[in-house]
């Protein structure tokens, strides 16, 4: 599991003793850090091309469709690459991959969080202008193709993510040391109050303000 932030940092954030039993539990801690925020925020960090989800969604002016004609897709994944984002349309799954790209008016990526919009009025140039003629179905297909993820540089303690946004490494930090302060068998001497017993509660603040989470998102198929 790698890290996402460094070793380095945290004894300069924290005055921790240098000592190589405390570090080999501060690795753990800041590696328990990471697969805790991953799970927390719903997402993997590390980086993938190539990642593809695939929706069925009502069909904006349908009779199953909302009545704003908003529609939001929750990817796989957060920490989406800007640029990367690829979405197709097809009432025909099976011709879904094959389908024209939307040009990007009708596309907004919502890119740490994982989310795309796709406008309202994509349904009344695009989709109906293919299928004119046709009845209006009250679902099609999406196809979404992107990259996203952080990449990994190596140092003398693992692996630790690159470009990481200030708030994540912020919550990465104040978790890391709260959990490697109850691996410690010893007192608080072992390093400065940096986050006190009291923190959890801005953590926590500071996490669900950030959680990718949208009631009337689309889920992949």
């Amino acid at each position: 599991m790698a890290m996402l932030t460094s070793v380095e940092e945290m004894i300069a954030r924290f005055g921790i003793p240098d000592e190589d039993t405390t570090l080999v539990k501060l690795v753990y801690s800041l590696e328990a850090a990471t697969a805790r925020l991953e799970s927390e925020l719903r997402t993997e960090f590390a980086y993938a091309t190539g990642l593809v989800d695939r929706f069925k969604t009502p069909t904006p002016g349908s009779a199953s469709s909302d009545a704003s004609g908003r529609l939001f897709l929750k990817l796989s994944r957060g920490f989406v690459k800007g640029g990367s984002v690829v979405v197709r349309a097809s009432y025909d799954l099976d011709l879904l991959e094959d389908a024209p790209a939307i040009t990007g008016k009708y596309v907004e990526p919502f890119l740490e969080k994982g989310l795309v919009k796709i406008s309202p009025k994509f349904t009344e140039d695009y989709v109906l202008s293919v299928y004119r003629g046709m009845p209006v179905r009250s679902m099609y297909y999406l196809y979404v193709e992107y990259d996203a993820g952080l990449q990994l540089i190596a140092d003398q303690y693992g692996s630790v993510y690159q470009g990481v946004p200030g708030w994540l490494k912020e919550l990465a930090m104040q978790l890391s040391y709260m959990l490697h302060k109850q691996s410690l068998d010893c007192d608080s001497s072992k390093g400065k109050a940096g986050v006190s017993g009291n923190s959890w509660s801005p953590f926590s603040c500071l996490l669900q303000s950030h959680v990718r989470y949208l009631p009337y998102a689309v889920s992949p198929l």
